[in-house]
């Protein structure tokens, strides 16, 4: 599943792959920012598929009201 470098052979879109030292392997999300640090390569994969998820998942809008507006 991994080249000689370490790397996932199975580009992950948007992410960032590293294989640290340690033999983990680091996933950051291109836009985000976001990091994993996971085990395998196969949850390099995984790791790979929440964060896109997670950067496309709509955020929570603003409440059109508080509760310091009630009278």
């Amino acid at each position: 599943m991994a080249d000689p470098t370490g790397s996932p052979e199975t580009p992950i879109p948007e992410c960032d792959v590293e294989r640290l030292d340690n033999g983990t392997y680091r996933v950051r999300h291109k836009r985000t920012g976001d990091v994993e640090v996971v085990d395998t390569p196969e949850r390099v994969i995984l790791a790979g598929v929440l964060l896109r998820v997670i950067a496309a998942w709509p955020k929570p809008s603003e409440p059109p009201f508080r509760t310091g507006d009630l009278p």
